[in-house]
């Protein structure tokens, strides 16, 4: 059976960058985790024309019985290897729709731990997964991103939402809470990572966190340009770019590589603190 790697937010186009890389470099069987069957089709034929062997599931990753469905789903089409929780909604929302706190929060924090939670339990022979973190956590005041509140997550998930959500309510307006959310969600998802690579690595299963600085895109505003050419490199990154550190991640060339984060950003991080010396 083909090994298989998991993409929720998959039929986005960072989604299927990723899965070109890793279906053309590890040969592994794709599945598109989405909320769109009409974007799963088009990103599954788009992944075929290049070569890729892929399938895709419709599921909300917020949701945990269909976070448990869509890794079901994959187990049965292969050997369950990898996992990447790229599904997240930008705090600004778009011309089309709005999105709330609430949405920004629970698509990233809610999406990764249940997916993580089932991928985990599905990979009996091992695998890799892999988080998305951002550059938003390291840009603000530490102790600003109510991490005393992070290790309720192992105990009561449930308690940890209600009083997450509550302090976001209390943050501010509806763009600062929106803000706050996809930041306290993004450093949520670091500590996540350390946490839950300390519960699994004994069954061979390495998890990591990955944060992308600003990638060409549609979406990619004249702030984040501007965050960009202030970055060590001075540029944007190109999707390929960050497809090829997935790659790299799932591969047995990152075997010794567990609960930490990598930061790909140019150096859009480290440029900032360099400011602030």
């Amino acid at each position: 059976m083909s090994n298989v790697c998991i993409i929720t937010g998959g039929a986005g186009s960072m989604g299927l960058g990723a899965a070109e890389a890793i279906g053309k470099e590890l040969g592994m069987k794709i599945v598109l985790g989405d909320i769109s069957e009409e974007a799963i089709d088009k990103g599954v034929a788009k992944l075929a024309e290049a070569g890729v062997e892929a399938d895709g599931f419709v599921a909300d990753a917020r949701n945990q019985e269909e976070a448990a469905q869509l890794v079901a789903y994959a187990a049965k089409t292969g050997t369950l290897k990898g996992l990447i929780n790229l599904a997240g909604i930008s705090p600004k929302g778009g011309p089309d729709y709005h999105v709330s706190y609430k949405l920004v929060f629970d698509i990233a924090v809610c999406g990764t731990v249940f997916c993580s939670q089932e991928a985990a339990k599905a990979m009996t022979e091992g695998g890799c997964i892999i988080n998305i973190s951002s550059t938003s956590p390291f840009l603000v005041p530490a102790g600003t991103m109510q991490e005393d509140l992070y290790p309720l997550a192992a105990e009561d998930f449930s308690g940890f939402l209600d009083k997450m959500h509550a302090a976001l309510a209390a943050s501010g307006d509806e763009q600062t809470a929106r803000n706050y959310a996809y930041m306290w969600g993004r450093r949520f998802i670091i500590w996540y990572t350390e946490w839950l690579a300390c519960q699994v690595g004994k069954q061979n299963i390495r998890v990591v966190s990955i944060g992308p600085g600003v990638v060409d895109g549609p979406m990619v505003e004249e702030s984040g340009l501007n965050l960009a050419r202030m970055s060590a490199i001075g540029r944007t990154g190109r999707p390929e770019e960050l497809a090829a550190v997935y790659a790299f991640m799932l591969s047995d060339k990152a075997s010794y590589i567990s609960g930490t984060n990598l930061m790909v950003d140019g150096g859009i991080v480290a440029a900032i603190h360099n400011i602030k010396r």
